[in-house]
């Protein structure tokens, strides 16, 4: 296949992939919103998000300033601590 047919069609498919993830998300999701909720919710879209402007045919200073928001994003979100004052530290870790 062609390249200019084949992107468009990944490009859509990987959408479909981030949108089918999102609504199981939402189905799996208990009640209320919390940080880790909000962690999935947001990986979810960084990764779908950065998967199609790989794709999409972008000059190369624009997707690298796109790629680093989103690397930015990311790294909040996994900085995201819970109530208890413990972010990603695992449970048997003392501070």
């Amino acid at each position: 296949m062609d390249k200019s047919v084949l992107n468009p069609i990944l490009i859509l498919a990987i959408a479909a992939i981030t949108i089918g993830c999102l609504i199981g998300i939402f189905r799996k999701q208990k009640e209320g919103f919390g940080p880790f909720t909000l962690k999935i919710y947001g990986l979810t879209l960084v990764i779908g998000v950065g998967a199609i402007m790989t794709l999409a045919e972008v000059e190369q200073d624009r997707f690298t300033a796109f790629m680093g928001i989103l690397i930015a994003i990311a790294g909040y979100l996994f900085g995201i601590e819970n109530k208890n004052g413990q972010g990603n530290k695992p449970s048997g870790d003392k501070p």
